[in-house]
């Protein structure tokens, strides 16, 4: 049934394995469709994908499935430099033994967003970048270099509670913050849960209007609090947790929790609703679905 829809839908399907070819081969006659795929290789990342050593054989078994079209071959980097460039080799090394075969293994693809900046030996037909796609660098150092990138996407939230702390008094778990003068305290309905790092606890930094102010004590599984000194805010007012620009850009604020921007831009939880903009309007809205309908 799903390959059915796969076919019905013309969806670009990765493929693998010969039972998931079969059947997807099985629902396209069905549907009077042709299929396409493009075969995932294993060219020593070792996660899935056929094995480079049998991929030609596949390739070829794939090919003779009726309503199959091979549309390309793609593989993953270990991000190892000695092995990646074997693997950009055992790419080639496929391609020509299909062709061999009188076969085509379609577009040749394993270049990532780091490979993008790094590894220009392993563009091939078509790179694939990922991290690239949210407008966020794969590392630090490859701003300036020729590709100029602009983050997509900003994080907002509203401030769920305003009050005035005194001087001496703590905050958070662990009493991680202890006020060091009377101020004025904002609670922001967001943690570690929705994919605001928990290492930024004592380090994060958010906008709040036109300021950067820092995040006090520690980030909690669904709280974290915020100075609100020298500010007229008030519960209800939206805050910038994570900004397009700015100090507390993804860049930035994954280099001060200790991980990834790649994480920082992937763990931000499904519950959390998206607003999508085209050329500055807002266009779609994703809410969170508990259950299937």
């Amino acid at each position: 049934e799903q390959f059915e829809k796969v076919a019905e839908l013309d969806i670009t399907q990765t493929i693998y394995q010969k039972k998931p070819a079969k059947l997807l081969s099985e629902a396209a006659k069905k549907l009077g469709k042709e299929a396409k795929i493009w075969v995932k290789v294993d060219t020593g990342l070792g996660r899935v994908g056929v094995n480079w050593k049998e991929a030609p054989e596949f390739i070829e078994f794939v090919a003779g499935l009726p309503g199959i079209r091979i549309d390309g071959m793609f593989s993953t980097f270990s991000e190892d430099e000695e092995l990646d460039r074997n693997q950009v080799d055992r790419i080639l090394d496929i391609d020509s033994k299909v062709k061999r075969m009188g076969l085509d293994s379609g577009t040749k693809s394993i270049a990532s967003s780091n490979a993008v900046f790094h590894k220009p030996y392993s563009y091939l037909d078509a790179v694939r970048p990922g991290l690239m796609l949210f407008g966020m660098y794969p590392e630090e150092d490859d701003m300036g270099q020729g590709i100029e990138l602009r983050q997509s996407m900003a994080w907002k939230a509203r401030l769920e509670h305003v009050k005035m702390v005194e001087k001496g008094e703590s905050l958070t778990y662990s009493r991680r913050f202890v006020a060091p003068e009377r101020m004025k305290v904002g609670t922001v309905h967001i943690g570690y849960s929705d994919g605001y790092p928990r290492g930024l606890t004592k380090k994060g930094i958010v906008r709040v209007g036109d300021e950067i102010k820092p995040v006090l004590g520690t980030v909690s599984v669904n709280h974290f609090l915020i100075d609100l000194n020298e500010t007229d805010l008030e519960p209800g007012d939206v805050i910038e947790p994570l900004s397009r620009e700015g100090e507390n850009n993804a860049t930035n604020l994954a280099n001060l929790a200790g991980i990834m921007t790649y994480s920082l831009a992937n763990h931000m939880n499904i519950l959390t609703p998206r607003v999508y903009y085209l050329n500055g309007e807002p266009v779609a809205l994703s809410k969170p679905r508990l259950c299937e309908e």
